[in-house]
């Protein structure tokens, strides 16, 4: 062994563990993409990847929204690797594509009332339903919500910190997060 032995050893020692690193790295990736080929949705492989990287900026400006309304795979991967969901999330044509499903964990649940923090994480969705209990809503941050009827008919709701708002049983809707920060509130359903 000479003097470059001892660098030689580091060298090679680092280039194994950052190689399995990077493996262990790449493990989601792996399963997404099986999963993906499982349910039939065509992924591109590495240089297909590579492109669409590359080619983030044009996917998500509002001037190239009109890629939003390529095959169900397509749509699925530019919402995949679009950081602004209202662009991901439609098209021009009216069409919807699958949104994250919103985080929810009930507080308090006593006889006379149901506390429950809900998450919408960017790009989320609480998914359509009907309160069956008079509610109040009381924002935890400021954001703005689209709110989307049975009939497909959409809104948008302010939300600001310190102003709650009171709605009686029979609300049927979806609540979307269609910007890119998230929008946390409570909801209290009095029983």
């Amino acid at each position: 062994m000479g003097e470059l032995s001892g660098p030689l050893a580091a060298i090679s020692l680092g280039a194994v563990y950052m190689g399995a690193l990077i493996y262990i790295g790449n493990a989601p990736n792996f399963m997404v993409a099986a999963i993906a080929n499982e349910r039939g949705i065509r992924m591109p492989g590495f240089f297909g990847y590579f492109l669409w990287a590359a080619a983030r900026c044009c996917f998500c400006s509002p001037t190239a929204h009109h890629f939003a309304s390529g095959t169900y795979s397509q749509r699925a991967l530019i919402f995949s690797v679009c950081p602004n969901p209202a662009i991901a999330s439609s098209s021009p044509r009216g069409e919807s594509f699958p949104m994250l499903s919103a985080k929810s964990e009930v507080q308090v649940d006593t006889p006379e009332v149901r506390v429950t923090e809900w998450r919408l994480a960017a790009g989320s969705a609480t998914g359509h339903h009907i309160h069956e209990m008079d509610y109040v809503i009381v924002p935890v941050t400021s954001g703005e919500m689209t709110i989307v009827v049975s009939g497909g008919e959409r809104s948008k709701a302010q939300l600001a910190v310190g102003k709650s708002y009171f709605r009686k049983a029979g609300v049927e809707h979806d609540v979307l997060n269609e910007t890119t920060t998230d929008i946390v509130f409570l909801e209290i359903e009095l029983k």
